[in-house]
């Protein structure tokens, strides 16, 4: 068992978060000017993670629903990405390709991969460490939602307006020389969210 399905990163986010910091910085910096300027750097971004997932540095994890409709997410292999007629829907998280497709699409770091049988257990709960899995992250995301909470205008913020302020102090407080941490999905966040607000619930604080 494994924490992966909950720790990738949703496709429409990860031609952001998954590619260089380069990248990242150049879209900062210059994808604001125009909406040509935009999208121009954001297709380098997307053409960038797709070198990345065809190389094996990253994996694509997702639900198969043809030829067949599985119950369970899977990781998609490398050559995948390989053909020329692979159809991308970014914003919906789809892949596919001649009789073959995936929803549900999720990026995840490689190194980060512990796939069983190719199979992801997309029902693992979030707070528990089982069979050898990888520990929860909750303790880490704790730290920077208590800080996110010292803002009032934060408090009342859905896990996807959090997202973006979250994984900037996320990235940049547990990243070391050995490499960068994997920034959370708005799923996972808006699991340890939910977990996060019970605990200040029940100890009195807003």
């Amino acid at each position: 068992m494994n924490y992966n399905w909950n720790d990738a990163i949703p496709l429409r986010d990860a031609w952001f978060f998954c590619v260089s910091e380069e990248l990242r910085d150049r879209y900062r910096n210059y994808g604001g000017s125009s909406k040509a300027a935009s999208d121009a750097i954001k297709f380098e971004m997307r053409g960038s993670l797709i070198e990345r997932l065809r190389r094996g540095e990253c994996r694509a994890l997702g639900i198969m629903i043809e030829p067949i409709m599985k119950d369970h997410a899977e990781a998609i292999p490398p050559i995948f990405f390989q053909a020329q007629n692979n159809i991308i829907n970014w914003e919906l998280g789809e892949i596919a390709r001649p009789r073959r497709k995936f929803e549900e699409v999720r990026i995840i770091e490689n190194t980060e991969i512990t796939v069983a049988n190719n199979t992801i257990d997309v029902q693992m709960p979030l707070s528990n460490k089982r069979g050898g899995g990888r520990p929860s992250q909750y303790p880490k995301i704790k730290i920077i939602l208590g800080e996110l909470w010292e803002n009032p205008a934060c408090r009342n913020m859905r896990a996807a307006q959090l997202l973006l302020p979250f994984n900037k102090k996320f990235v940049a407080r547990f990243s070391t020389e050995i490499g960068a941490v994997a920034p959370v999905s708005e799923r996972s966040l808006r699991e340890h969210l939910k977990q996060y607000r019970r605990e200040l619930a029940g100890i009195g604080n807003n």
